[in-house]
């Protein structure tokens, strides 16, 4: 439901004049790829999205499509090492420098850049998952794989972002009792001098704190 979701929390946002976007993939370990492809679609008109190759011929390719919202303001997308598979793809295309719909912040992605599906074998026999082909981006390149680079000696894996932001161990843990606070508030309200909710998490996160920067200053530059 992750379309769905989105474009539901998209027309609310607009409705209530949004002028800029931070979308969050850290951490986020991927899903469909058809989610991805449409997710993306929602933000580019024109041209190729994504192809993906298998064994043999077997190719498919997915194309964008003039979305009945025209949404023109910047967006900025957080990532680290966590971000992988249909995030990679959402990343790779909307900071894919023939589009440059969005500018990408924090650390290098997964680096997964294959495909899977999952076959049931009925019964009680379970599934079984398997690689079925790699995907290209825009640019006709792949987003280089972990496993791949790692048996070489190399760390260039993944999707390097625009922005480099790295987390330390002990921001990590601020950024997760700040999040849990949020979770269990319900609110967003300053308590006399106590910062709000919202101000102890770009406080706490650096990542999310030069998103912010950045995506002010695309608003400011009309980009």
């Amino acid at each position: 439901d992750t379309v769905v979701q989105v474009k539901s929390t998209l027309e609310k946002l607009e409705a209530a004049g949004l002028a800029g976007l931070i979308l969050d993939l850290r951490g986020n370990g991927g899903g469909l790829l058809t989610a991805a492809t449409e997710l993306t679609d929602m933000f580019i008109d024109e041209g190729v999205l994504l192809k993906s190759k298998g064994r043999g011929d077997k190719t498919s390719q997915w194309v964008a499509r003039p979305d009945e919202v025209e949404r023109a303001y910047p967006v900025v997308i957080l990532m680290n090492g966590g971000s992988a598979s249909a995030s990679e793809i959402v990343a790779g295309v909307l900071g894919h420098e023939g589009y440059k719909r969005a500018l990408l912040v924090g650390d290098r992605s997964y680096g997964k850049g294959s495909v899977q599906e999952v076959i049931d074998l009925g019964g009680d026999a379970g599934k079984m998952k398997f690689t079925s082909a790699y995907y290209y981006l825009p640019n006709g390149e792949t987003v280089p794989n972990r496993d791949l680079l790692a048996r070489e000696g190399r760390d260039d894996w993944g999707i390097v972002p625009d922005v480099s932001v790295p987390l330390y161990a002990y921001e990590s843990k601020q950024i997760r009792e700040v999040n849990e606070a949020r979770r269990t508030s319900g609110t967003d309200q300053k308590d006399g001098d106590k910062p709000s909710v919202t101000e102890q998490m770009i406080e706490a996160d650096p990542q999310l704190a030069t998103g912010l920067l950045v995506l002010k200053a695309r608003m400011v530059l009309g980009q």
